[in-house]
Protein backbone atom coordinates (compact mmCIF):
# COMPACT_ATOMS: atom_id res chain seq x y z
CA UNK A 1 0.00 0.00 0.00
CA UNK A 2 1.45 3.37 -1.01
CA UNK A 3 1.66 6.46 1.20
CA UNK A 4 -1.52 7.99 -0.25
CA UNK A 5 -3.53 4.90 0.59
CA UNK A 6 -2.09 4.64 4.10
CA UNK A 7 -2.73 8.35 4.61
CA UNK A 8 -6.37 8.06 3.55
CA UNK A 9 -6.98 5.38 6.16
CA UNK A 10 -5.45 7.53 8.91
CA UNK A 11 -7.37 10.71 8.06
CA UNK A 12 -10.89 9.61 9.04
CA UNK A 13 -10.77 10.92 12.62
CA UNK A 14 -9.04 14.13 11.52
CA UNK A 15 -11.70 14.89 8.90
CA UNK A 16 -14.37 14.89 11.60
CA UNK A 17 -12.41 17.60 13.45
CA UNK A 18 -12.22 19.94 10.44
CA UNK A 19 -14.47 23.01 10.51
CA UNK A 20 -17.54 23.23 8.31
CA UNK A 21 -16.60 26.86 7.70
CA UNK A 22 -14.94 28.26 4.56
CA UNK A 23 -11.20 28.06 4.12
CA UNK A 24 -8.26 27.07 1.96
CA UNK A 25 -6.49 23.73 1.68
CA UNK A 26 -3.26 22.39 0.20
CA UNK A 27 -2.60 19.11 -1.59
CA UNK A 28 1.02 18.13 -1.11
CA UNK A 29 3.34 15.69 -2.85
CA UNK A 30 5.20 13.03 -0.91
CA UNK A 31 8.21 15.34 -0.64
CA UNK A 32 6.09 18.10 0.91
CA UNK A 33 5.93 20.36 -2.12
CA UNK A 34 2.56 21.98 -2.79
CA UNK A 35 0.71 20.47 -5.75
CA UNK A 36 -2.55 22.40 -5.48
CA UNK A 37 -4.11 25.19 -3.42
CA UNK A 38 -7.88 25.24 -3.26
CA UNK A 39 -10.70 26.97 -1.46
CA UNK A 40 -13.94 25.57 -0.13
CA UNK A 41 -17.12 26.84 1.46
CA UNK A 42 -16.90 23.87 3.88
CA UNK A 43 -13.45 22.44 4.52
CA UNK A 44 -14.83 19.25 6.07
CA UNK A 45 -17.10 18.49 3.10
CA UNK A 46 -14.36 19.26 0.56
CA UNK A 47 -11.76 17.03 2.23
CA UNK A 48 -14.29 14.22 2.68
CA UNK A 49 -15.22 14.48 -1.01
CA UNK A 50 -11.57 14.34 -2.06
CA UNK A 51 -10.90 11.27 0.06
CA UNK A 52 -13.93 9.43 -1.32
CA UNK A 53 -12.66 9.92 -4.86
CA UNK A 54 -9.37 8.13 -4.06
CA UNK A 55 -9.15 4.36 -4.69
CA UNK A 56 -10.23 2.22 -1.75
CA UNK A 57 -7.67 0.72 0.64
CA UNK A 58 -9.74 -2.45 1.10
Amino acid sequence: MGPVMAGKKDLGPKVRDLPKSPGVYLFRAGDGSVLYVGKASSLRDRVRSSLQSLPSTR
